[in-house]
């Protein structure tokens, strides 16, 4: 697309927009039938991550088996992972996103993590300009 000042006399150079950076993403949830977000990761393309987790407590009566015994005993290893909240979370996911300066394109191999950080992006109304 080509942009010219208002007199006609001089053309700009065309607009470039920068490339999307990739960002792949897995969130752990507590089951699949009426789940609920516990953590996400994400890495950019260029090596750049973010981890962040919902805190622990009452997790252990609404998750499921595989959750109990393989994620949840995980939870804390990360220093300043913790979000006390989904919108938190949200609010953390975000800053990562933002910080990357320019397009992003999520990448994600299951529906339901995108669903989940739809979720919590969209406490943060910023989900629409991702």
């Amino acid at each position: 697309r080509r942009s010219s000042v208002d007199s006609g006399l001089a053309a700009h150079p065309e607009i470039v927009t920068p490339p999307a950076v990739r960002v792949f993403f897995d969130t752990e949830f507590s089951a699949f039938r009426d789940g609920r977000l516990l953590s996400v990761g994400l890495i950019a393309e260029d090596g750049r991550e973010r981890y962040v987790e919902l805190p622990g407590d009452g997790f252990n009566r609404d998750v499921s088996d595989f959750v109990h015994a393989s994620v949840l005993n995980q939870f804390g290893l990360v220093p300043d992972s913790q979000a006390g909240t989904l919108a938190g979370l949200g609010e953390r996911v975000s800053r990562f996103l933002e910080q990357l300066g320019g397009p992003v394109e999520l990448c994600f191999d299951y529906k339901l993590d995108r669903r989940f950080l739809e979720e919590a992006l969209r406490l943060t109304r910023t989900w629409n300009v991702l």
